[in-house]
């Protein structure tokens, strides 16, 4: 009974398409036309229901089908996108880093602190020895630049050029334990040496002045002329005393951040022979 009911609803289905098939395919006019379109109708809601569900069985295959021909392409659109970002992403690093650089060139062109002969220059690389602070600038020879010559930066002292070829120089940093310059806090004169990360003052022993945290150093122009006076150096940190109340220790912080150096200026200032 069951294969016959099977047979039954097959052969029934079977008709329906037929029927349907040739409506749809007369063509006829007046009353004859109107009779036919209400049996196309009465067809068509009958085939309805096996057409919703023969959409819903074909539609997600159809959807995988075009998704499997469409992701080649949009797998190279999607690549062609991020190249698009990167390069905007690189051409706004790079404007950002010539302002940057252009602001520090002006303030560089603009030092209140000297008005002495100078030219400025690019920082190259820090210089190959793990024995000395140092850097290395694209000045030398060349543009008037040359060893004893005083080295700045928009904030500060940044050191001394040590050794000169025709393109390039070496400059000694006042962080380097080498280095040394004599400064003014107030009227007061000390003397002042790279302790690494910064500066501490000597012959403190000799004084009774106190320096006070936050007090800014400068060069005093005393040291044999090696720097103009008046370029700022650092500022206080620390001060330590002895039991006995003397100074034993004075910490200076340099004005100048030596992580961020791109750019300085060489003053073309040499002390008197």
């Amino acid at each position: 009974m069951a294969i016959a009911r099977g047979s039954n609803q097959r052969l029934t289905l079977l008709i329906l398409l037929l029927i349907s098939v040739t409506v749809v395919t007369l063509d006829y006019h007046g009353e004859v036309s109107r009779a036919i379109g209400h049996v196309r109708n009465g067809v068509m809601d009958v085939l309805s229901p096996f057409q919703r569900a023969a959409d819903s069985i074909l539609h997600p295959i159809g959807d995988v089908f075009a998704g499997a021909i469409h992701y080649g392409q949009l797998s190279t659109q999607n690549n062609q996108l991020r190249a698009q970002i990167g390069i905007l992403q690189r051409r706004t690093a790079l404007q950002n880093y010539s302002l940057a650089a252009a602001r520090q060139i002006e303030i560089l062109n603009r030092l209140t602190f000297t008005n002495i002969s100078s030219v400025d220059g690019q920082v190259i690389a820090p210089a190959a020895s793990n024995f000395r602070r140092t850097i290395e600038i694209n000045l030398g020879t060349t543009e008037g630049v040359g060893p004893g010559m005083p080295v700045v930066g928009t904030s500060g002292l940044i050191g001394t050029i040590i050794s000169s070829t025709g393109s390039a120089s070496i400059v000694e940093l006042i962080l380097d334990a080498h280095f040394g310059v004599g400064v003014l806090l107030g009227p007061t004169y000390f003397r002042a040496t790279g302790a690494g990360t910064g500066l501490s003052l000597e012959q403190l022993q000799s004084t009774s002045v106190i320096p006070h945290i936050g007090q800014v150093a400068i060069t005093s122009g005393q040291d044999n002329g090696a720097y103009p006076p008046g370029i700022p150096v650092g500022a206080v940190t620390s001060v330590t005393k002895s039991a006995s109340g003397q100074l034993s220790r004075v910490s200076i912080s340099p004005s100048v951040n030596f992580t961020q150096i791109q750019y300085v200026t060489v003053l073309q200032w040499l002390a008197p022979a």
